[in-house]
């Protein structure tokens, strides 16, 4: 049979296509997720591609008149991502290949002259649109609440399907791997991340009571009880390398204070007759990423963290939680003096035990001013907006040199 790729007229060049489209001739002459019918089902029962159901229908409806755009898609879909054979949970269950590793050449196929562009202009869209139908298959197989799996597909399917109404980019595509095989569940006002092996620089220890203590652990700490890093904590006076250590009876450790949110340069010592370590550097825990403009609500993040730790426990078994994370701009110590206590970030920040780790400060700039890629030594502090009391109170700390920097926090998973 002749390429595929020449009768379309298409340059497109990738390592595994030939195994990809040998793959492809095997599979269903129309396979499921081109066929109306399945599609106007996924759409009735799980609002699946909402927003862009009646175009994307008439897409696939056009791809499957021009058997060519149909193998195409069929090989795209084994190109980007495949079942891993040796897979020891839902993390790794499917792998899904780099734009930069799945392709040496790509370009969308144009339409002859003289026909409706819309199977061209639409068809590589489709390749990603069979994973997601796999990954909600998945999601219900392992007994995912209904209504968390069809929040967190309409979460993703408006950045898949974007807007049909015009052609497909080429960029589009390539962002496929953001949107399929999600480690994530969203349950407002948050999405929930499953990461089996996280490598915090810390130790969690926990007692009968859940009183938490965090050490830092095989770490350079810097004198202000940060994190030390090239980010204007790099000089070395004062700076000390934290590693927890035990013997028979006793933990020591360099312990986090949790009024500072900074890392104490005394150690302490915690006896093992009453505590226990509750997380490693490697342990499996839940991160928390907040969705959107999603807010601080104390009662509502609650919640959600809440039946979070239900769903991780229940349906991803394999894993052994060990805690909740967030990690942010929002947990910085440098926000201590700035939040009032009845605000619903302060709020939210009481329900972890923080900690530093290392990183610079950009997300701040981004989230509270607006400005993006730059970390706030590289701006005209003076020049920043006060036209709120979040922005006029970190305006104010930063002018003093203390600047928001990402911190880590954890909440004991069980």
């Amino acid at each position: 049979m002749e390429d595929i790729r020449r009768i379309l007229k298409v340059n497109m060049e990738s390592p595994f296509w030939d195994e990809s489209y040998k793959k492809a001739l095997a599979e269903p002459e129309v396979p499921r997720w081109l066929d109306g019918k399945f599609l106007t089902q996924m759409q009735r029962e799980k609002n699946f591609l909402t927003k862009v159901y009646d175009r994307m229908a008439a897409a696939a409806d056009a791809v499957l008149q021009v058997k060519e755009l149909v193998l195409l898609v069929k090989t795209l879909k084994n190109i980007i991502a495949y079942e891993n054979p040796e897979n020891f949970g839902y993390h790794d269950a499917y792998i899904v290949r780099p734009y930069t590793e799945a392709f040496t050449a790509f370009e969308l196929p144009k339409a002859p002259e003289g026909t409706d562009p819309l199977a061209y202009e639409s068809v590589c869209v489709f390749p990603i649109v069979a994973h997601l139908v796999n990954w909600i298959e998945l999601m219900e197989a392992r007994g995912v609440d209904e209504d968390v799996i069809r929040k967190t597909t309409d979460y993703w399917c408006g950045a898949v399907a974007g807007d049909l109404t015009v052609p497909i980019s080429v960029g589009l595509f390539q962002n496929y791997s953001s949107c399929i095989y999600r480690d994530e569940l969203f349950i407002s006002p948050m999405r929930f991340q499953l990461c089996p092996s996280y490598p915090y620089r810390i130790k969690v220890f926990a007692n009968e009571d859940n009183d938490v203590v965090i050490m830092a652990d095989d770490t350079k700490m810097h004198r202000s009880g940060h994190t030390w890093g090239p980010w204007k904590l790099s000089d070395e006076e004062g700076a000390y390398y934290a590693k927890v250590t035990e013997d028979e009876t006793h933990y020591e450790g360099n312990a986090i204070n949790q009024d500072t949110y900074l890392c104490e340069s005394h150690t302490t010592r915690l006896p093992k007759s009453d505590w226990h370590l509750v997380y490693k550097s490697g342990d499996a825990l839940v991160r928390i990423h907040l969705a959107g403009s999603a807010g601080f609500k104390r009662d509502l993040c609650e919640n959600a963290i809440n039946r979070a730790k239900e769903i991780f426990a229940r349906c991803f078994p394999e894993y052994d939680f060990k805690g909740v994370t967030g990690y942010a701009w929002f947990m910085g110590p440098e926000l201590i003096p700035v939040l009032k206590p009845e605000s619903n970030l302060y709020q939210f920040r009481q329900m972890f035990h923080a900690f530093p780790s290392a990183a610079g400060a950009k997300d701040s700039m981004q989230y509270i001013f607006g400005i993006h890629g730059k970390e706030p030594w590289e701006v005209d502090i003076d020049g920043l907006p006060e036209d709120n009391s979040l922005r006029r109170g970190v305006k104010e700390q930063m002018k003093k040199g203390n600047y928001i920097r990402n911190h880590g926090g954890f909440i004991l998973f069980k």
